[in-house]
């Protein structure tokens, strides 16, 4: 891009234009520290604010207006910010650029005005204040901590309550193991182990819970607004009329599988026959999908008084989780595989739960599995005002595909015969059976259990759900109940 297309863009959250430079030096400076507290940032002068118009610095002052701005910026910002000042020509006028980086020993501030009312970051293309919760991430990212394993003030956690969440814990990684032998070697959770991993300090004989570990026990840490998944299946293609809506609540473990069952339950399937056995298809990666939960569960920025959002359209699905990508962090380098973790603690929380499997290549699965449906490539973004979204886009599934839609009621049979229902008749009475004799068996362990695939257990569960027959009691720790 070319600097005239960048200007004739306008300004975004990475760029702001002045006419010149002000006499009251914080019109522009805030901008210096809100650009050094993110991701960085360009300031052009010479630009008319509001028509955009090139109006051009003097040539004559070009030079001294330039070391004025850089004594400015030295003079009212700290820590010391150091910007790349330059000259340019465009249509014959020369502007001044004024490059900043973002810069790692945050919270960059005004002297004159403090750290609380001096400190500002850039939400789309304005400038504002910090609130006192996007204060204590900046203070906690410049010291290069993760702030989910920062101490809770004047908390404290029982012994009891401790072991109470370890023992849901081991309940949810055993649940999550995909067999026997998977579920007998997971290590019973200890409170030495949350300790360990920051999640719990003891200080003067007490345990003292972090961020991550209110999280993790589905308590709300104080300060912050609850962190919900928040779903929603709508009419159309745009936010509207719900057909189909769920509040996930409780410890993280239990949100995401509620989410995930929100998904399976709105998503379209079909079935086909593929060597003369008959085979579910899915309109979206069900394992892909069910990451992208789990990625916006964990990745997000809880000090933000938002919460996840799955929301299922016509003709996607988004996730979107609420403070955009880490610093120095790419979409280019998500795309590729790499990984950079925000929330230490509840990572580790969550891969010994099994609800993650290791760390990296996230983003670029959701490429290869829609790739492998024949699905239109997701696609990934940053949103203005400190959002990340992934879009799948829903299928369309042709003709020789047996399709049964059922989208919070709504059906839509393309194909169905007596071999259909007598097979899904079969599969229901299997399925009702085991869970009549453990009501707590989760979908993994039901397919482990009987002699049908994953996905066949989880197409029977939704109907049966549909149908009224069963409905699910809880989250990750509920339990199922037969209805009729």
């Amino acid at each position: 891009m070319t600097l005239l297309e960048e200007i004739l863009g306008g300004e975004n959250v990475a760029l702001e234009f002045k006419e010149a430079r002000p006499k009251d030096s914080l019109k522009f400076t805030k901008t210096v520290v809100a650009f050094a507290n993110g991701k960085g940032g360009r300031i052009i002068f010479g630009i008319e604010d509001g028509t955009h118009n090139i109006v051009g610095v003097s040539r004559d002052s070009v030079f001294s207006e330039m070391d004025a701005i850089v004594n400015v910026i030295s003079e009212t910002c700290t820590p010391s910010i150091s910007p790349d000042v330059k000259i340019a020509n465009v249509q014959g006028k020369s502007l001044i650029i004024v490059d900043v980086k973002s810069c790692p020993k945050t919270p960059y501030y005004i002297k004159k005005l403090g750290m609380r009312d001096g400190t500002f970051v850039r939400i789309g293309a304005t400038t504002r204040g910090v609130e006192e919760y996007r204060l204590k991430g900046l203070i906690a990212e410049g010291e290069n901590l993760s702030f989910d394993k920062q101490p809770i003030r004047g908390a404290t956690v029982s012994q009891k309550e401790a072991v109470a969440t370890c023992r849901m814990m081991t309940e949810t990684a055993r649940k999550n193991s995909l067999d026997d032998e998977e579920r007998k070697a997971v290590k019973p959770m200890t409170v030495k182990w949350l300790e360990s991993k920051e999640l719990l300090f003891r200080r003067n004989g007490k345990l003292v819970p972090t961020y991550a570990y209110y999280i993790v026990a589905g308590h709300v840490p104080p300060g912050m607004v609850e962190p919900r998944i928040r779903c929603g299946a709508f009419k159309g293609k745009v936010k509207g009329d719900f057909y189909d809506r769920r509040e996930c609540e409780g410890p993280i473990a239990d949100q995401i599988e509620d989410a995930y069952q929100f998904v399976l339950k709105n998503m379209r399937v079909g079935t086909k026959i593929v060597n003369s056995q008959r085979q579910e298809v899915y309109e979206l990666p069900l394992s892909a999908v069910r990451e992208a939960i789990c990625n916006a569960a964990f990745h997000r920025d809880y000090l933000e008084p938002s919460n996840v959002f799955v929301a299922f359209f016509d003709d996607r699905l988004e996730i979107t989780s609420p403070g955009g990508l880490v610093k120095d962090f790419t979409i280019e380098q998500a795309e590729s595989g790499i990984s950079k973790i925000r929330n230490m603690g509840l990572a580790a929380a969550l891969e010994y739960m099994k609800d993650v499997e290791g760390w990296g290549g996230g983003v670029s699965r959701y490429f290869e599995k829609c790739d492998e449906l024949g699905l239109p490539p997701p696609k990934v973004e940053e949103l203005d005002g400190g959002f990340f979204r992934v879009t799948f886009y829903r299928s369309v599934i042709e003709d020789g595909v047996a399709l049964k839609v059922k989208d919070g009621g709504r059906e839509d049979n393309r194909e169905d015969n007596e071999d259909n229902r007598e097979d899904n008749e079969d599969n229901s009475e299997l399925v009702l059976a085991s869970i009549a004799r453990d009501p707590r068996l989760t979908v993994r362990q039901l397919a482990a259990n009987l002699p049908i695939s994953k996905a066949t257990v989880e197409r029977v569960l939704k109907s049966l759900q549909d149908n009224g027959r069963l409905r699910r009691v809880g989250g990750t720790r509920g339990y199922w109940e037969i209805l009729k």
